[in-house]
């Protein structure tokens, strides 16, 4: 048995580590950590924007589908028959407020003719 050499610097019997060695040993290990943290954070952007953007579902497993052919209800959010003119609406105003084209309008509305002069407190028709 040979005896080895003493080294300069080593105290105590400890170990000597080497910084390039230490330095990819260290990345080694990150690199799949980097890759999960990524991954998680792709889902949750995913899974965020489903839950935002989801639509309801068509119908629910084991639940008989009941739709009633031939009856409307009307919601709190069925879109109204009627608009009453306020000071200062024009034919065009009140057609982009309520959706309906101003030519749909004046179908519905036979005493609206150009110049389209309106009353305040004139009912118009918004669809049948």
């Amino acid at each position: 048995m040979t005896a080895s050499p003493p080294q300069a610097g080593r105290s105590g019997g400890g170990r000597r580590y080497d910084r390039g060695l230490m330095s990819r040993y260290v990345a080694r290990l990150m690199a799949p950590l980097a890759i999960a943290v990524v991954a998680v954070g792709i889902y949750l952007v995913v899974h965020g924007n489903l839950v935002t953007h989801h639509s309801p579902p068509a119908h629910s497993a084991g639940k008989p589908h009941r739709h009633r052919h031939g009856h409307h209800h009307h919601s709190r959010h069925a879109k109204p028959k009627y608009y009453t003119v306020k000071p200062g609406d024009s034919l065009s105003s009140i057609a982009s407020r309520t959706g309906v084209s101003m030519v749909r309008l004046e179908t519905l509305n036979h005493s609206l003719h150009p110049p389209y002069s309106l009353q305040s407190g004139e009912r118009l028709r918004l669809r049948r």
